[in-house]
């Protein structure tokens, strides 16, 4: 068996994930009630996007021959939440994703819908 070498007060607990002290504990609940408030604000949705990779140079052979290759554009579809405004502005949608993932550069939406939640 393996002894922690710290005393007792400083090692790492694992537990019920309570606070140690009541007015802890109120403000570990006060923070995930915010938290469930502003998720219920939020609609789930699927995107579609089109991206291109930041750290690829725009290569153009004529035509299509990079797309062709998948060298430097690509699609994904992501399932996420978004606020209700922020669903209906799709250049506001293009920016999130920006943020969400900093390496890709999105420049097209190809499908935008509310998803169902399935349990």
């Amino acid at each position: 068996m393996v002894r922690s070498t710290k005393p007792p007060e400083q090692r790492r607990r694992s537990g019920s994930g309570r606070a140690a002290t009541p007015q802890a504990e109120q403000e570990r609940r006060a923070k995930i009630r915010a938290a469930a408030l502003l998720r219920k604000k939020k609609v789930r949705v699927v995107i579609t996007a089109r991206y291109r990779l930041k750290n690829r140079p725009e290569i153009n052979h004529g035509g299509n021959w990079s797309r062709k290759k998948g060298i430097t554009y690509s699609d994904h579809t992501y399932r996420t939440y978004l606020s209700a405004k922020d669903f209906n502005n799709p250049e506001r949608v293009k920016q999130i994703l920006n943020d969400r993932h900093p390496a890709r550069t999105h420049y097209q939406i190809t499908q935008l819908e509310f998803a169902e939640r399935v349990r």
